[in-house]
């Protein structure tokens, strides 16, 4: 009897021949008796097998993760990646000029600008914005509805005039680019969104580069300072922003304060 043992499998083999072949297919190992002797082989190519099966098991599991996290990480900060897309582009095919004038490549004189005002809110907050801002200085609001204003501006506000075909980003970056001064209007739904953060981004690198002369931030609701955007801590320590407040007189004073920002 001939007892071949491959790890976990035994294979009892009776022969009474005095030749006797075997070929262990697993392990390419080629078996050759000569006598009618027993003869008792334990092969351990098995293990190694396994071993290495799993270890290719645990590199696809990893790579898998892997895949998964940056697919993650893409869908939270797609506006940011697309940002910095839109502004290599921008870089490209502007040379070295700074947003403005295409053939100068100066950014645009005041009375070049199409609005006074671009207006940064969250869409929830349109209701406010409608309400209070552009019923009381829009140019367009306050002529159509005969209302009595503070002062008229031209406001891009991007509910009414974004360009359809464009996207979401392109009206962004190239409307603030158009504009005088912007308003931030601030509260909690703006911090919540990843485009309002690319929004300001924005902001400040057109006001650092001149090409929008300030930043006019509203505070509509209390806000710790941890909700508030790092990219706007400076600004709020320094006390430079409006909180809004529903009372009458302190009403009369906020569009004071606001008309003298906007001047």
């Amino acid at each position: 009897m001939i007892i071949i043992q491959e790890d976990w499998i035994t294979v009892n083999v009776i022969t009474s021949r005095t030749h006797f072949s075997y070929y262990f297919p697993q392990s390419s190992i080629y078996l050759h008796v000569n006598s009618s002797e027993d003869l008792k082989l334990t092969v351990g190519n098995q293990a190694s097998l396994d071993s290495s099966v799993g270890v290719w098991n645990i590199i696809f599991v990893f790579f898998g993760c892997l895949l998964i996290i940056i697919f993650i990480l893409f869908v939270v900060f797609r506006k940011r990646i697309e940002y910095r897309v839109y502004r290599v582009k921008q870089t490209i095919r502007r040379g070295r000029r700074l947003p403005g004038d295409c053939e100068t490549g100066r950014p645009f004189f005041q009375e070049n600008k199409k609005y006074d005002v671009y207006l940064s809110y969250s869409e929830e907050d349109y209701p406010w914005v409608r309400e209070h801002l552009l019923s009381h200085i829009d140019k367009w609001e306050t002529e159509e509805n005969s209302v009595t204003a503070f002062g008229t501006y031209k406001i891009y506000c991007s509910d009414r005039d974004s360009h359809h075909g464009k996207s979401e980003l392109e009206n962004m970056c190239e409307n603030i680019e158009l504009s005088r001064v912007a308003v931030v209007v601030l509260s909690s739904s703006y911090t919540q969104k990843h485009l309002h953060t690319v929004e300001l981004e924005h902001l400040l690198y057109s006001k650092d580069v001149s090409v929008i002369k300030d930043i006019v931030i509203i505070m509509i609701e209390d806000l710790k300072f941890k909700q508030i955007p790092a990219i706007l801590h400076h600004q709020i320590k320094q006390d430079k922003f409006l909180r809004w407040e529903a009372d009458e007189t302190k009403e009369k004073k906020f569009y004071r304060d606001l008309m003298r920002f906007l001047k």
